[in-house]
């Protein structure tokens, strides 16, 4: 996604409407390695506006190591950021998920 193309999904500041008060972006999707060039002009554009960002960094360590890029630089246009270590360590487990013992 690209600035023209989120102008089109953010909604008109209208009184009867919700504002946008956060942008959730994620460094994949569907295998493919967002641009960080690209995640930096959407987060400034969202901060200008007073708009928060988040990044749903569930393969960020994939992120990092294809792009050689440092963890602290794909972070730093984000206020927030969540991170997978389940996935991150290559594990089936699902996110959030327990492990319980036979006792149980």
């Amino acid at each position: 996604m690209q600035v023209p193309s989120l102008l089109l999904h953010l909604p008109p500041e209208l009184s009867c409407s919700c504002p946008t008060e956060v942008i959730e972006l994620e460094n994949t999707l569907s295998g493919s390695i967002f641009p960080q060039d690209e995640i930096i002009r959407i987060s400034e554009y969202a901060h200008k506006r007073g708009i928060t960002t988040h990044l749903d960094g569930a393969r960020i360590w994939h992120t990092a190591i294809e792009t050689g890029t440092p963890l602290d630089v794909l972070c730093e246009p984000f206020d927030s950021i969540s991170a997978c270590f389940s996935k991150g360590l290559g594990q089936s487990q699902q996110s959030g998920q327990s492990v319980l013992s036979e006792t149980y």
